[in-house]
């Protein structure tokens, strides 16, 4: 099937409902304010729990399902009925939260009064401001010219992507999505041959512009697509070439870029990557400040719950798929720290190195302004090779941007030597063999990845929940505690996101107060084991 109808029944998966029948041209609305309006809830919904196909693929159902991760209320779409009560206002519909329960409206002032009039509408945020067009240039050519060409891999033998393809591992069978500001010359460029010709290409979507060409806009997206997908031997080959991938535009261009509904916009692409399956997520994407000088940009709210961005970024993590998101670029700026989505619990912030593995100067810092360690992982970041659009040839870029989909690409292509690996174990084992994992630090995390570590240690162990474990190994919880049958000795327990819970060493029944209820991975040294709480 062709891509662009493969991305028409995904765009109807993705919305439930035709959104161009309540959208009209984008132009036409840049003279009233855009809203983010949070709904009540989701009753009277058609949609269904006993149902999910109604929602979400059956990939994406299969991977919840293999994992033992439950689909909830937050899955299910917003009630479109209130979608057409609130366009009664005259105001018009933009995109929907299904996560958020909300939606993306623009509204003249009496039109969001008549919003917040209805009885379930909690609240309203304005995103972004009536805009007049072309206030400031659009970003369509590059900033700098080509270098010479780059013939050389050793960004993959930094982080032992080479090794894995030698193996025969190159992300065959994992889907990537691909989240950023524009693809041009994807469908054209040479390197991209192979990936086009045999139909790597799943589906696309612009949430921007509301369109299923990704073929236009800022050539940083196919820079960023080049460092996975690009395939030729003679040259340059990415570090995920027989990956397949979605390509979705959240960033926009020129005029209306750097407002808050970018991130509103990044986190529905999010929902969408869920929505069609996807076993990873990359954006090389962030913010830490709105061209309206919105205050709620600050470091004190870099805590990873605090925008829609980064809560839609761990509800993406919780639902099984494993997300790397760019630490940023403001490492020698005033702003030094991590943005959003990059402080979200359970992803891969990745920060950046140079090729002798150093930090990248302008690599952002964390921590979270919570504690908690950023960036995860770091890749190539300064003298990354990448394609750009406008020459047609390989050059050298710098960025976290790019070391980002080189890890995404990496982990596909580990993900390839394991299949059904559960993606929890796969983050924890890569945080574990790193180069720096026993001391991690606010600069490179816990050092730089490995995937060819992470593999040997991955093929030793069992790489699902669902497997056997070895020795006869028995744990439940019993009134708050933690019982292992046959064992005693060292231990750590994860949720199912991968996030870290405890490590102590067994002995007899231990105490864990203040755990919530669900499915939990309790590892031992030689077995993986699975608890319901």
């Amino acid at each position: 099937m062709h891509p662009i109808q493969k991305t028409y029944q995904m765009k109807h998966l993705f919305f439930v409902f035709l959104l161009l029948s309540f959208l009209s041209s984008v132009v036409a609305q840049q003279y009233r304010a855009m809203y983010f309006v949070f709904l009540h809830d989701k009753a009277n919904t058609p949609y269904s729990l006993a149902a999910p196909q109604d929602f979400l693929s059956q990939r994406a159902i299969d991977r919840r399902e293999r994992l033992n991760i439950p689909i909830d209320s937050a899955d299910i779409p917003i009630n479109r009925a209130y979608v057409s009560q609130i366009t009664a206002t005259g105001a018009t519909f933009y995109h929907a939260s299904r996560w958020m329960n909300g939606l993306l409206v623009y509204a003249s002032d009496n039109q969001l009064q008549d919003i917040l009039a209805l009885s379930f509408v909690d609240s309203a945020e304005m995103v972004r401001p009536a805009i007049a067009p072309a206030s400031k240039p659009a970003r369509t050519k590059p900033l700098k010219s080509a270098n010479d060409t780059p013939v050389e891999d050793s960004q993959n033998v930094q982080i032992g992507a080479d090794s894995l393809h030698y193996a025969g591992f190159r992300g065959q069978d994992v889907q990537i999505a691909v989240i950023d500001a524009g693809f041009p010359a994807v469908n054209t460029m040479p390197g991209f041959d192979s990936l086009r010709n045999r139909g790597g290409i799943l589906g696309t979507y612009d949430f921007v512009n509301d369109t299923t060409n990704v073929y236009h806009e800022h050539y940083h997206g196919t820079m960023v697509l080049s460092t996975m997908a690009y395939n030729d031997p003679k040259e340059f080959v990415g570090t995920a070439p027989d990956a397949d991938y979605w390509l979705f535009i959240s960033e926009a261009n020129g005029d209306l870029e750097e407002y808050l509904y970018e991130s509103d916009l990044l986190a529905i692409a999010f929902e969408a990557a869920d929505s069609v399956g996807a076993d990873i997520i990359t954006a090389s994407l962030g913010y830490f400040y709105t061209e309206d000088n919105n205050p709620d940009f600050n470091y004190a709210n870099m805590n990873g719950r605090f925008f829609r961005s980064s809560r839609a970024a761990t509800m993406a993590a919780e639902r099984g798929i494993i997300l790397c998101i760019a630490a940023g670029n403001e490492g020698a700026d005033p702003w030094y720290y991590i943005d959003t989505p990059a402080d979200a619990d359970s992803i891969l912030c990745i920060g950046g190195v140079d090729p002798d593995g150093y930090h990248s100067y302008f690599s952002s810092y964390g921590p979270s302004s919570d504690g908690r360690i950023k960036p995860e992982l770091c890749a190539r970041a300064t003298f990354a090779t990448v394609a750009e659009p406008f020459y047609g040839s390989l050059t050298y870029s710098n960025g976290t941007s790019f070391a980002t989909p080189i890890s995404a690409g990496a982990i596909a292509s580990l993900l390839s030597a394991l299949p059904g690996a559960n993606p929890a174990v796969v983050r924890h084992t890569l945080l574990e063999t790193a180069s720096q994992a026993e001391n991690p630090d606010n600069a490179l995390g816990y050092g730089i990845l490995n995937v060819w570590h992470a593999y040997n240690k991955l093929k030793e162990e069992p790489l699902s929940v669902d497997e056997p474990t070895a020795r006869n190994f028995e744990a439940s919880f019993n009134d708050g505690y933690l019982n292992i049958e046959n064992y005693s000795g060292p231990f750590s327990l994860y949720d199912i996101t991968g996030k870290l819970i405890l490590t102590d060493t067994y002995e007899s029944p231990l105490y864990i107060p203040s755990l919530a209820h669900g499915l939990y991975l309790l590892q031992l040294p030689s077995a993986t084991i699975k608890i319901i709480w």
